[in-house]
This record gives structure tokens, C-alpha cells and sequence, in this order.
């Protein structure tokens, strides 16, 4: 069974509202990761799956490429952040936030680099954007 955190479709939709392009960077099988999000009907104008074990900094600089810089990262794997740091994207071209979930699923342990924290989508448009 395939669910959306609570918020996130409903705040994508919003963020295209304003024109605020939505990239979908995902790591996983690329067939099954497009499948899920056209099952969720996520909003997007940029969807980039990467294969494991490539990171998802190749995908933010083809998104710097398209859409310049800086872009914002949200994921809710420490991991995964510290990888856009570890792979030379500074805070100028990839502003890196975790979504902190209610139970972390994956245990990665404290971020080695400052990243933004927010708890809901919600929070992006009135801390990122000013809306």
C-alpha cells in the first residue's frame, strides 16, 4: 500500500502555484520509483532517479543547470545531505534541509554538516520563500 506523507502532494501543488519549479531527485529502481510517483500523483516538473550507489548530486547540478542556483534539497535522510557537501555543493548552489519524520526510519545518526531542519512541507514556503 502506497501513501504520501500527509502534507506533501497538497504543498507541491501549492509551490507550483507560486512557480516554484518541483524536482523529485529519488534513489531505487528507476521503473518502480516513476511508478510510485505517477501512483501518488506528485506534481513535478523535474524527476531524476538515481540507481544505487550513485548519489543525488548529479541530479542537483543538472537541476542548477536548468533552473540556476541556488536550489533547495529536502530530504529526510542525513546521509543523503551530507553527501551534497561531501561531493563539493555549497550552501550557495544546494540549500540542504532535512525533514525530520516521527520516527526516523533509517537511524543515520547526527548530519557532520549544518543542514535546515523543518517537521511539514508546510514550513517551506514561509521559511524558504516567504510566503
Amino acid at each position: 500500500h502506497l501513501v504520501a506523507y500527509p502534507e506533501t502532494v497538497e504543498c507541491m501543488w501549492k509551490w507550483r502555484a507560486f512557480r516554484i519549479p518541483v524536482g523529485i531527485v529519488t534513489k531505487g529502481e528507476p521503473n518502480y520509483q516513476k511508478y510510485k510517483i505517477a501512483r501518488l500523483k506528485v506534481p513535478y516538473d523535474f524527476v531524476h532517479c538515481v540507481e544505487p550507489p550513485a548519489r543525488k548530486s548529479g541530479a542537483l547540478r543538472d537541476m542548477i543547470r536548468q533552473y540556476g542556483a541556488p536550489v533547495l534539497f529536502i530530504d529526510d535522510r542525513v546521509t543523503e545531505l551530507d553527501s551534497v557537501r561531501d561531493d563539493g555543493l555549497s550552501e550557495e548552489r544546494v540549500i540542504t534541509c532535512r525533514i525530520v519524520r516521527p520516527e526516523d526510519p533509517y537511524g543515520d545518526g547526527p548530519a557532520r554538516y549544518p543542514h535546515h531542519e523543518i517537521f511539514s512541507f508546510e514550513e517551506v514556503l514561509p521559511k524558504f520563500f516567504g510566503k
